[in-house]
């Protein structure tokens, strides 16, 4: 049974799952990376099998990471949500007042390679806020963003899920209609 129209959301789906949808090639394989391409290619389906629309986008970041990240699999799929009117197209335009509190947020962050993940990412959370706020993505950079959003309150509400971990159980949340549960939200920790 599909959620209802009311219960469909808009997913921005970061490049990492985009990546990660595909054959492998036999010099590659391994255990860890055929579960892993079985999450996503199971998440990517059950967004499309109910009906979800995912965020396409027309330019910047997210753009150029699908153009140079996304494997035939994912590409087939978008083709197959923008034929099948599951594709929101968004411009995106930078946030600076996000940014700016990213940046602030991240100044007293030792570790510059996650600084620089912090930075990198905003655009995820950026196009999130220009649609349901709801991000899919593998990278480990939610927790440091769960971590900030102690500080900012514009991205507390973000949904954000990981196809490949259990514990998100996302194919039975996109059954359900993807519902904004609290302990999804990047704020979650925080209004504890």
């Amino acid at each position: 049974m599909l959620p209802s129209n009311n219960d469909r959301k808009t997913l921005v789906i970061d490049a990492d799952i985009a990546y990660s949808a595909r054959e492998l090639a036999p010099d590659e394989a391994n255990e860890e990376k055929y579960q892993r391409i079985g999450y996503c290619i199971s998440f990517l389906n059950a967004i499309r099998e109910n009906e979800h629309r995912i965020v396409y986008p027309l330019n910047g970041q997210l753009k150029e990471e699908w153009d140079n990240h996304q494997k035939e699999y994912f590409s087939g799929w978008v083709d197959t949500m923008i034929s099948e009117n599951l594709a929101t197209f968004i411009p995106h335009s930078e946030n600076d007042d996000l940014r700016d509190l990213i940046e602030s947020c991240t100044v007293s962050c030792r570790d510059e390679g996650v600084r620089n993940k912090m930075i990198k990412d905003t655009h995820l959370l950026e196009i999130a806020l220009e649609s349901d706020k709801i991000v899919a993505s593998m990278d480990k950079v939610r927790q440091h963003f769960v971590s900030a959003s102690k500080e900012i309150k514009e991205i507390r509400e973000i949904v954000w899920v990981n196809p490949q971990t259990e514990e998100d159980s996302c194919t039975g949340w996109l059954m359900k209609g993807a519902p904004v549960e609290p302990e999804r939200q990047l704020g979650y920790l925080v209004s504890r």
